[in-house]
């Protein structure tokens, strides 16, 4: 398992498995789900919104507290040049919901003769250094849909990558190959990601940071956040020293992501980016960037589980307000154990 690589190397460190450490650790991040959200947010939630049919799609509108029309929700992401879609990673129904996302949208675009070039389909899971391989797998004229969709995900080393099982995602990467639409592999290299990480890694950005818009500072709320969101996410047992080179890791990533992103909406269009809700924060994530270099037109989408909440829980709440996205889909949340719990037993809590 990849975290137990990421703690005896935290835990009994060298400089080179402390900087792999890190590298790993990020991706524990983006599968672990974020915190549970409070008793009276999730209670607001309850009272003000109708529990969606699983089967259907609800979109919920930041701006005004309110769910919108599917079919207005729909026409809108078909006009944008780009469209970032947000995941919690091992929720197979966010998989499935976002595949019909892309079936609208599609037809949509041609129905509107926006089909001139396929919009695109950019994927955080793939590492950009992977993206000769993914052509190869997918341009075969002569495979089988499923040996397409196989040939993808053996591109993507997805298992080495630690992402969730392939099943849960094939029903979204099944509907992109069919539909022909253009792959792009939207996250840093591992290397870039490991040379950030280290020690004095500010020093070794990439020679176009500028243009990513690295130079430019986040707020110092945000940023504190950005460290926060991490510290929390590793349940107290990383010491704090790594929690800073890992937020600058990610700020590396969203950029790369928001890069690929508008390089491929540029190239065909439109484009679509596939990534977790931590990537699609319009505070701090992919749309910052996107933002900082003057692109006016992308909308978030944010999947999201509705918390649990103790059937005592009493009282009033506000409704929804800092989802940090234009609109969100609200499921189920998959049933998972504590991970905390399970690291504690395991490593115990690392003193700082």
């Amino acid at each position: 398992m990849r975290f137990g690589r990421v703690m005896r190397a935290v835990l009994h460190p060298t400089p080179k498995k402390v900087a792999v450490a890190l590298v790993a650790a990020l991706v524990v991040v983006a599968v672990m789900p974020s915190q549970r959200a409070s008793a009276n947010d999730a209670l607001a939630l309850q009272t003000k919104m109708p529990r969606s049919d699983q089967t259907l799609l609800r979109p919920w509108s930041v701006k005004r507290q309110a769910t919108v029309d599917a079919t207005a929700f729909f026409t809108r992401l078909a006009q944008s040049s780009i469209v970032l879609l947000g995941e919690v990673h091992d929720n197979p129904l966010h998989h499935e919901l976002r595949a019909r996302l892309v079936k609208e949208i599609v037809k949509r675009r041609e129905a509107s003769g926006k089909n001139t070039t396929k919009v695109a389909a950019v994927f955080e899971h793939v590492t950009t250094d992977l993206q000769h391989e993914i052509d190869a797998a997918i341009s075969s004229k002569d495979a089988t849909d499923k040996e397409r969709l196989d040939a993808f995900f053996t591109a993507a080393k997805w298992r080495a990558r630690g992402w969730p099982d392939a099943d849960s995602f094939a029903p979204l990467i099944d509907v992109v190959l069919k539909a022909g639409l253009p792959v792009y592999a939207g996250d840093v290299d591992r290397k870039s990601v490991r040379a950030v990480a280290k020690p004095g890694g500010d020093k070794r950005l990439p020679a176009d940071a500028q243009r990513l818009k690295l130079d430019l500072p986040l707020a110092a709320e945000q940023q504190a956040a950005s460290v926060a969101q991490i510290e929390a996410s590793h349940c107290g047992i990383l010491p704090k020293s790594a929690f800073e080179p890992m937020a600058r890791a990610q700020r590396l990533r969203d950029a790369t992501l928001a890069d690929v992103t508008l390089r491929a909406a540029e190239e065909h269009g439109a484009a679509m980016l596939f990534t977790g809700n931590g990537h699609v924060r319009e505070d701090r994530g992919v749309p910052w960037y996107l933002a900082a270099r003057g692109v006016p037109d992308f909308v978030t989408v944010m999947f999201k589980e509705i918390p649990v909440v103790d059937a005592k829980t009493t009282g009033s709440a506000p409704v929804f307000a800092a989802s940090s996205a234009d609109y969100v889909i609200w499921t189920a949340p998959k049933e998972r154990p504590d991970p905390c719990q399970k690291m504690r037993e395991k490593y115990g809590k690392t003193k700082h």
